[in-house]
């Protein structure tokens, strides 16, 4: 039993058979596995970006829950300051002025003139990895 071997030459492009026409590929297109480490390649780049697009959803939601917070408590700090010091000795309170915010404040000082009453607001929030609270100190003077 005689073993044929072909010799292979090139015509541009693409190889072909000693012997036989020039322009004829011996391979053309894709293998499957070719193609398949193609579309892994595609699957991986793709959820990565999924993925990156739901953190920076979530990041961005959060930074404007704490704005929020800090907003209201810096509108609170600057509400009691603004009232006199008789007015609010020992004083505080509790509100929720968002669905999501608690707020908690705290007055305590001196009524005296010349003395500095300590003003501290505490805002917790929610996010979407669990509740956060912001707490702020001031000192004004009576």
């Amino acid at each position: 039993m005689r073993v044929r071997q072909h010799r292979f030459t090139t015509f541009g492009p693409c190889a072909v058979r000693a012997n036989g026409t020039p322009g004829t590929p011996t391979r053309a297109g894709f293998t499957l596995v070719e193609l398949l480490v193609a579309l892994v390649l595609l699957d991986v780049g793709l959820f990565a970006l999924v993925a990156t697009s739901a953190l920076v959803t979530r990041e961005m939601s959060a930074a404007a829950r704490r704005a929020q917070a800090l907003a209201v408590a810096a509108n609170r700090l600057e509400r009691v300051a603004s009232m006199s010091c008789a007015a609010t000795e020992s004083a505080g309170g509790e509100a929720m002025p968002y669905p999501g915010v608690r707020e908690r404040w705290t007055v305590t000082g001196e009524e005296e003139e010349g003395e500095a009453r300590a003003i501290t607001d505490s805002v917790a929030f929610t996010t979407a990895v669990g509740v956060r609270v912001l707490v702020l100190h001031s000192r004004t003077p009576c």
